[in-house]
């Protein structure tokens, strides 16, 4: 399966999870690379825990989606962003 980018807000993010508001719901155990612009952050691949939807104040359907970020949050080298 091939994702195209799509744009999240980034709702929490501690040292064992990221958790993130999606258009799209994601598959537990599918693997992404999240790219934090700003500040010289490199992407991360993370796993995705859970995804949930949910009614967001404004009527849409988004997804809650829970990413791992442990020893799980590798580095992307840009090179090699599959």
């Amino acid at each position: 399966v091939l994702r195209v980018r799509d744009e999240v807000a980034i709702d929490r993010w501690d040292g064992e999870e990221v958790e993130v508001l999606a258009s799209a719901p994601y598959r537990p155990g599918e693997e992404l690379v999240l790219e934090v612009t700003g500040n010289g952050h490199k992407p991360l691949r993370l796993v995705v825990r859970e995804s949930r939807p949910f009614v967001a104040a404004d009527g849409a359907i988004r997804h809650r989606v829970v990413l791992a970020a442990g020893p799980g949050a590798v580095a992307v080298d840009e090179g090699n962003a599959s």
